[in-house]
C-alpha cells in the first residue's frame, strides 16, 4: 500500500506563474512529467527507459516537477529513488497564463519544449518501427487533416480530442499493474490556425 501526504493528495497544480514555467519549459523535465502521466505511480527507474535519461537525470527533474507542484512522492522511504512518484492532478492550464511579456516568452519556451519533445518520441519511434511486434506498428496512428472551421468549431473539436484521450488514460490507471500485454504507448494532440491564410 502506498502511502501519500493528505495534503498533497487533495492539491492541484498551481497556476501556470514564470516560476511554475521555468520548470515544465525544460525539455527533460517535461519528457519526465508525460511519462510519469502515464506510468505513475512509479519508482524514478521505471520512468528512466521510457524517458532515454538516467536515473539520476529523472531524479533531479521529480524533483523539480514536485517543487513547481506538478508531482507528488509517497512518504515513509528515506532516499527519493525508493520512493513512489506521481503526477498531481490538473496538468498545464494554458488559459490561465496571463498576458505579460515575461509569461508570453516562458509560454513560448513550453510550446517549444513540448514540440520538440514530440518529435523526439516520434524520431526515436520511426528508428526502430521495423523492430516493433507487427501487432503494435499496425495498432499505431499517424494522422492529420486541414479543416476549415470558425474558432469556435476549432474549440469544440479539441475539447472532444482532450476528452477521447482522458477516457483512454484513465482506463490505462485501471489495469492492473501486472497486466500481460501492457506497454507504454505515447499519444499527442496538436490542433493550431495555419499561418499564410488570412
Amino acid at each position: 500500500m502506498i502511502e501519500w501526504d493528505e495534503g498533497d493528495l487533495a492539491r492541484r497544480t498551481p497556476d501556470p506563474t514564470p516560476e511554475v514555467l521555468a520548470v515544465v519549459t525544460n525539455p527533460f523535465c517535461w519528457r519526465v512529467w508525460v511519462f510519469l502521466l502515464g506510468a505513475g505511480p512509479a519508482h524514478a527507474r521505471d520512468v528512466m527507459g521510457p524517458a532515454g535519461l538516467s536515473e539520476a537525470s529523472v531524479l533531479k527533474h521529480l524533483q523539480n516537477l514536485r517543487k513547481a507542484g506538478f508531482a507528488m512522492s509517497s512518504v515513509g522511504e528515506k532516499q527519493d529513488r525508493w520512493r513512489w512518484w506521481q503526477v498531481v492532478p490538473g496538468g498545464l492550464r494554458l488559459t490561465d497564463v496571463l498576458h505579460t511579456g515575461d509569461q508570453q516568452r516562458a509560454l513560448q519556451q513550453w510550446l517549444e519544449a513540448f514540440v520538440i519533445n514530440q518529435q523526439t518520441i516520434l524520431r526515436e519511434w520511426l528508428r526502430r518501427r521495423d523492430r516493433d511486434p507487427e501487432e503494435w506498428t499496425q495498432a499505431a496512428l499517424s494522422f492529420e487533416i486541414v479543416a476549415r472551421l470558425t474558432a469556435g468549431e476549432l474549440d469544440a473539436m479539441s475539447e472532444e480530442i482532450y476528452q477521447v484521450m482522458m477516457k483512454w488514460l484513465a482506463r490505462a490507471k485501471e489495469h492492473p499493474a501486472d497486466m500481460e500485454g501492457v506497454r507504454s504507448v505515447y499519444a499527442a494532440a496538436n490542433a493550431v490556425l495555419l499561418t499564410g491564410e488570412k
